[in-house]
């Protein structure tokens, strides 16, 4: 039965059309409210979503740069700084020895004196400015799993959707920005001393 323009059922008779037509305004009141609850919903989402871009970009800093491996003979390396950024090697030199950021210092021992506790699970870098050049550690830096497949060092730009069991606050991103991989950089070719 198909009711009128006006919203009611002539062809019903009595209480029958009074029920109809209170059903059909319940109906359009549910739909109403829907309506203005999924609105209200709509914009916390698109204020949730908001918020937790921004969260991101704080987390990345940037968006991800592509990088291009290259190889000649048995070096692999990557030529160019990430995303055009030049380092600066005193903000490299503070960002090795932070313990909860890159904690470099977990595994490598390193011209520090300042900081205790060098690791000695990766190779020491004092002097690897002078084994190394700057686009041979950046393929470093970047995933050193492309140079040696069974490390146990995280790739800190790798692309991230090849990263897996991560933190949640890492997943989809890199573990340190191109700034900061450029940085670190900037600060290990510096380091031209061989002496432990």
């Amino acid at each position: 039965m198909l009711a009128d323009s006006t919203g009611s059922f002539p062809k019903l008779k009595g209480g029958y059309q009074t029920i109809c037509n209170e059903v059909v305004c319940f109906i359009s009141f549910v739909c109403d409210l829907v309506k203005i609850v999924s609105m209200k919903y709509l914009s916390l989402f698109l204020l949730l979503n908001f918020l937790a871009l921004s969260s991101m970009q704080t987390i990345a800093d940037e968006i991800y740069c592509q990088w291009t491996l290259r190889q000649d003979d048995v070096r692999l390396y990557i030529d160019k700084p990430l995303c055009g950024i030049e380092g600066r090697a005193e903000a490299g030199r503070q960002l090795v020895k932070q313990r909860e950021n890159t904690n470099c210092l977990a595994c490598h021992r390193m011209p520090i004196p300042e900081e205790d506790f060098h690791g000695e699970i990766g190779p020491p870098l004092h002097g690897v400015g002078n084994r190394y050049t700057k686009a041979e550690l950046r393929v470093r830096l970047v995933d050193e799993k492309l140079v040696n497949p069974d490390t146990i060092m995280p790739g800190f730009y790798r692309q991230p959707d090849h990263n897996h069991r991560l933190l949640g606050k890492y997943f989809g991103k890199t573990l340190l920005t191109a700034q900061q991989v450029e940085d670190i950089l900037a600060y290990l070719v510096t380091l031209k001393d061989d002496r432990l």
